[in-house]
């Protein structure tokens, strides 16, 4: 089971700490497990290791810290993804948790240039159309609009497609 596996993953860590790799396998396996302190506690260690010079590990703690800490994107999660921003630019976690956190700050303009940059990085479409309507509103423009949907009948495999936007 995946739990035996993470398991034995902290149990193989325990032998050998230093093991960088292991300890960003088991933070994201935590995080996915909702195990946001586990998954900050061995997140922590990775970053320590790497001495806080991998981008996309800064990024991983910033998403921990962030789920952990009842979903604020201030202080430590904040400053985490702007760290990794700052050795990756175009780190796709960071981009979209930093627009978040400055959106959430009242910066719109900031938000909307990071978003914006998220789109650079082609994003799946579902997520692609929530990020270009949000950078309208915020860049008080009108939002973009949404292509129609295609009849049912039309389609060759007779498959039915919803969009949900939240």
């Amino acid at each position: 089971s995946v739990d035996d596996m993470v398991g034995s993953l902290a149990e193989r860590l325990k032998a050998d700490p230093d093991d960088v790799d292991g300890w960003k396998m088991l933070g994201r396996s935590y995080t996915v497990m909702r195990r946001f302190d586990d998954a900050v506690t061995a997140l922590e260690r990775a970053v320590e290791l790497e001495d806080s010079a991998d981008g996309q590990t800064l990024a991983d703690l910033g998403e921990a810290v962030f789920l952990n800490d009842n979903n604020q994107l201030n202080g430590r999660a904040a400053q985490l993804f702007e760290s990794s921003l700052a050795l990756v630019p175009g780190n796709p976690k960071a981009l979209f948790y930093s627009g978040l956190a400055a959106a959430n700050r009242g910066d719109t303009a900031l938000a909307a240039d990071r978003w914006e940059a998220l789109l650079a990085t082609s994003p799946p479409p579902e997520i692609e159309s929530t990020l270009r309507q949000r950078i309208a509103e915020w860049r008080g423009e009108a939002p973009p609009a949404q292509p129609a949907p295609q009849p049912v009948a039309d389609r060759p495999d007779g498959d039915v497609s919803v969009t949900v936007a939240v």
